[in-house]
């Protein structure tokens, strides 16, 4: 059994701006393990407790768009992230984008998808789990933090403090975008006060001394960068990176998870 067929995932992905051609690798559908149900206050108890795990490519002009494959796994019954009980999940699992595929396109690819489940009556919420870059994409593209707290906490842990360490802003500066973000949220903040360009030697000396290694590890993974000369974007995204990967006290920040109500 299948919740999400061949032909749903072309409708969604060869589209106009996204892809011209999909195609699966990986769809294996199983019941869910015992763990995944919820066990107080089912809602559709009835439902068939099934997974679906899907792995494909999206081309354009015979190219491969993304980073490894898109995955995708596709619930029937588990539970939501913006309240209690169960309902149709579509977790997005990975979609990393080559660099001359973005600018726009991981959005639409969203709303695609957000318009196909919510017009199909597919699924009640869509699930990420945020890493780094995407604690702010997907935000901006419309999901919200599952911790309530968690905006707050990225304020006061990261971004007050990459304003003063990286940005080199003085207290009024700060106060003036701060004031910005209280009222308009991560969502609508201007971008310009979320990413700055640097030299990759002076994120180095900006930062201690025991976050070079993933400076460096960061840009080459990502960008291929190994000259500490190039100017690069340093971001919210890439100091929170740096430090929840050198801070074992700072590692629960490195998954945030995150929902979109469907339905």
């Amino acid at each position: 059994m299948s919740i999400m067929q061949e032909a749903d995932l072309k409708a969604i992905y060869e589209t106009t701006g996204i892809s011209d051609s999909l195609v699966i690798d990986t769809d294996v559908s199983s019941e869910l393990t015992l763990e995944d149900v919820c066990l107080d206050g089912e809602s559709d108890s009835n439902d068939d407790k099934i997974k679906q795990e899907v792995q494909f490519n999206l081309s354009e002009d015979s190219n491969v768009i993304h980073e490894a494959f898109v995955c995708r796994s596709y619930f029937s019954h588990k539970p939501l992230r913006r309240t209690k009980g169960c309902g149709k999940v579509a977790k997005h699992e990975l979609l990393v984008l080559k660099p001359p595929y973005r600018g726009g396109r991981g959005r639409l690819i969203h709303t695609t998808e957000f318009n196909y489940y919510k017009n199909n009556e597919k699924f009640d919420e869509i699930q990420v789990d945020a890493a780094w870059s995407g604690v702010i994409v997907w935000k901006r593209v419309g999901l919200t933090y599952q911790d309530k707290n968690f905006e707050e906490t990225l304020k006061n842990s990261f971004f007050i403090p990459y304003l003063h360490e990286v940005k080199m802003l003085d207290d009024e500066e700060i106060d003036d975008i701060i004031e910005n973000l209280d009222n308009n949220g991560f969502a609508r903040i201007n971008y310009e006060h979320l990413v700055t360009k640097l030299k990759l030697k002076d994120i180095i000396e900006k930062l201690p001394d025991e976050c070079e290694n993933k400076i460096k590890e960061h840009y080459y993974t990502i960008e291929g960068i190994t000259d500490l000369e190039t100017e690069v974007d340093f971001g919210l995204t890439e100091y929170l990176r740096v430090y929840s990967t050198t801070y074992p006290m700072l590692q629960e920040f490195q998954i945030v998870p995150m929902y979109r109500r469907v339905k």
